[in-house]
């Protein structure tokens, strides 16, 4: 018998050590429930299943957000951005039921669940009623030595690899603020770029990249690098580094990355660092089929560059289910009014 306990605040050592102990990733570290929540201006929830003894066996947290119109009309929403961690998917199934009975007995009027870092046991979404579309997540297995990945990597994606090497881009760790603001530099003339070929591209303003510098790099869970032609940086990758896992996370590249191949370089020295250091799974992220507009997923350049790093593809999927339809329809409805006035 697993008993579920809700926390709107928990100690970050003992929560981290649980986490750890079910094979957790970044998406359910204190870390990160405290940079997500602030980003989002929301309230986290931490979610822990316990059995007769007192152990853990499965833990998440969500993000408790929404507002009322008319002073009455609530739209409060649970998001978790990953399934709960668990030695065994079997218990996702009765894990949500739990969390759908909370969301129904805290008048929530929308549970949102996805599966960053999480792609196992996703389909009981549909099989409990949620709104689910497909995702994709790209996971290297470490379980090798650099030569043994080297073999099995893309060889167009290797020749790649070679050019950036050829061309002298020297790869580093980065973490200052002025280094972290350098790379959204580089994000700005990717974004440029990409809204030449209608590709929408969003980069975040200084503060974004601040809170970035100061909860996730100096938190000790984020992973900063840059690929420098003399002294200017040309490429740039973000990753997510927690229990043995690293989550790539974002990128970007000027035209001197772009024609280097610097961003290859960098995921390729990047995976090299994880091996060294002993880290079981490195995540390419996700593609969503929303991304493909409805062009099969082989098709995606998404695709074809996490796969030439020998990724293996774990189909999966995200979903949204709603509880409180009649409160939904007002709120939104409300909210159509509202901005019309405006």
């Amino acid at each position: 018998m697993r008993k579920l306990k809700i926390e709107q605040g928990v100690n970050k050592t003992e929560w981290n050590n649980g986490v750890i102990s079910l094979n957790g990733c970044c998406f359910h570290s204190h870390e990160w429930s405290i940079s997500s929540s602030e980003r989002n201006n929301a309230k986290p929830l931490y979610l822990r299943w316990v059995d007769e003894s007192g152990i853990l066996q499965c833990a998440g947290f969500g993000l408790i957000s929404g507002r009322s119109l008319a002073g009455f009309i609530s739209n409060r929403t649970l998001s978790l951005g990953s399934f709960p961690a668990c030695l065994n998917t079997s218990f996702l199934k009765n894990a949500i039921k739990e969390i759908i009975e909370y969301c129904a007995k805290s008048s929530i009027t929308m549970l949102k669940i996805n599966s960053f870092g999480t792609p196992f046991g996703t389909e009981v979404l549909q099989e409990l009623g949620f709104s689910a579309s497909k995702r994709w997540e790209f996971l290297i297995d470490l379980d090798m030595s650099e030569e043994e990945l080297w073999q099995k990597i893309n060889k167009k994606k290797g020749r790649k690899v070679r050019r950036a090497q050829k061309a002298n881009l020297q790869v580093k760790i980065v973490d200052q603020l002025d280094q972290v603001m350098k790379f959204r530099k580089i994000a700005l003339e990717t974004q440029e770029r990409k809204l030449d070929k209608d590709v929408f591209l969003t980069v975040g303003d200084e503060d974004q990249y601040e809170h970035l510098k100061n909860n996730i790099i100096d938190a000790g869970i984020g992973r900063l690098y840059l690929a420098y032609d003399g002294t200017q940086p040309v490429a740039g990758i973000f990753l997510v580094c927690y229990n043995k896992q690293a989550f790539y996370m974002l990128s970007a590249a000027n035209e001197i990355g772009l024609q280097t191949a610097a961003t290859d370089l960098i995921i390729w020295e990047s995976i090299k660092d994880c091996i060294k250091e002993g880290y079981k799974i490195y995540s390419l992220g996700g593609l969503s089929e929303s991304e493909l507009r409805g062009h099969p997923l082989e098709g995606s350049g998404l695709y074809q560059f996490k796969k030439g790093f020998s990724a293996d593809v774990y189909p999966c999927y995200k979903g949204i289910l709603i509880l409180r339809p009649t409160s939904y329809k007002i709120y939104n409805f409300l909210k159509k009014v509202k901005s019309g006035f405006q």
